[in-house]
């Protein structure tokens, strides 16, 4: 049998009625909830789609040179995948390049003739997403958005806890994936998604 479709109203309602408000059929509807879905999903998808490696998100690319060079120092410039939202590093090396770099704006910046990487792509598409990811970001919307639907504050605290359970979970299915890699933070993703993680971070990759 085929997994049910998880469309973004689907996970929201799933949220909704969690927290005992009403359930919504589309983002676009006039209603409290609808408004308040549609103005935060996007940003809260992608800062749980960054919060780890996940395997869904996990991509190899090898970076087109840019036909410009940066104005002064390096050699060469390569932009920076626009489906990005952190890099797989090591050593605080991007991996498979040994010359030093600089993230320049939207530009890897560096004097290595090839640059391929391994990074945690954004993935917006929910039915990609494992079962406890998705999991995840419903406690995390839990955690941003219930007090502003119920009016009351009492219960955030207990939210984040869930909801670092949760993700705490989804990484350890995660790893489960694979062999394991060494955990580490990547501050660069951190400052881009405004936190920094301190329940797993970025995996080693170690092929």
């Amino acid at each position: 049998m085929a997994a049910p479709v998880d469309s973004t109203a689907a996970l929201c309602n799933r949220f909704l009625t969690r927290i005992g408000a009403n359930e919504i059929s589309s983002l676009d509807q006039e209603s409290k909830e609808a408004r308040v879905c549609k103005a935060n999903f996007e940003y809260l998808r992608d800062d749980v789609n960054s919060a780890h490696a996940w395997g869904f998100a996990l991509k190899l690319g090898t970076l087109a040179q840019s036909a410009s060079s940066p104005e002064w120092g390096a050699t060469y410039q390569y932009a920076i995948p626009t489906d990005l939202l952190g890099f797989i590093t090591s050593k605080g090396e991007i991996q498979g390049l040994e010359e030093p770099y600089r993230i320049v704006g939207d530009y890897i910046v560096t004097n290595a003739a090839t640059v391929q990487i391994e990074y945690v792509s954004r993935v917006e598409n929910l039915n990609k997403w494992t079962p406890q990811a998705r999991e995840a970001l419903i406690s995390r919307m839990q955690a941003e958005l219930a007090s502003g639907l119920t009016g009351s504050s009492g219960g955030v605290k207990a939210y984040w806890d869930m909801y670092i359970e949760k993700l705490s979970i989804a990484g350890a299915y995660n790893g489960a994936e694979s062999t394991p890699r060494e955990f580490i933070v990547d501050t660069w993703l951190s400052s881009r998604s405004g936190h920094i993680t301190s329940y797993g971070g970025i995996k080693v990759s170690d092929f």
